[in-house]
């Protein structure tokens, strides 16, 4: 079904880049954001970045996560979204494509 999220499909993660030294605030922002709204989750956080992960389509949980909600969080400089992560050093450019023009990424 179009708008909900598969369990086979990864979620989307971002990356919330920072100032050294600034990644435990960012990091408690952002758990502070999750408990409010419920939209993102902590998954990692590592020097410079902290990494999240979108929680909206699960059963009773918000359907949308826009980028209204992701600058609500102060702490951070840029964010970017991870298209997909490869395994190994080679980049497959057939693994980028597909990402590209996967249902997450065109879906309006």
């Amino acid at each position: 079904m179009v708008g909900q999220h598969s369990r086979l499909q990864p979620r989307l993660r971002i990356h919330l880049r920072c100032r050294r030294g600034l990644e435990p605030s960012l990091a408690e922002e952002l758990q502070e954001h999750a408990k409010a709204y419920g939209k993102l989750r902590l998954l990692e956080v590592r020097r410079c970045c902290v990494v999240a992960e979108d929680a909206t389509g699960g059963a009773g949980r918000p359907d949308v996560l826009t980028l209204v909600d992701l600058f609500q969080l102060r702490c951070f400089d840029t964010l970017g979204f991870v298209l997909t992560e490869l395994e190994g050093a080679q980049l497959g450019v057939e693994s980028v494509a597909v990402s590209i023009a996967s249902d997450r990424c065109t879906r309006g």
